[in-house]
């Protein structure tokens, strides 16, 4: 039995206290856990350009939902140049002999 519940009388008090204490409990769990689950971005440039393609794929979709088929010329037309830059910044990222987190330097 806890010392809050020996001392509180009110029952609003010890949900509180409850709450307080599971509050402590995810935050020890998630400092504990925090050094193995890293969220850390590795080739930044490699995933810039992932992202800019992930864009112009959902451009493309909502093109297609609408019916936009006028659309679909000017998305074909930047796709291949999108690829190139993909392809480029991977050679460019394997090049450095390893990943680069946000704290390294090119």
């Amino acid at each position: 039995m806890s010392v809050l519940f020996l001392f509180v009388d009110n029952t609003t008090g010890r949900i509180l206290g409850v709450y307080l204490g599971l509050v402590f409990l995810v935050l020890g769990v998630y400092y504990t856990a925090n050094p193995f689950v890293k969220n850390e971005r590795i080739y930044l440039e490699l995933r810039t350009e992932v992202d800019v393609l992930l864009d112009t794929t959902r451009e493309l979709h909502y093109a297609a939902i609408r019916g936009d088929f006028e659309a679909f010329d000017s998305i074909e037309k930047r796709v291949p140049g999108q690829v190139d830059a993909l392809i480029a910044a991977a050679r460019k990222s394997g090049s450095k002999g390893g990943p680069q987190d946000e704290t390294s330097e090119p």
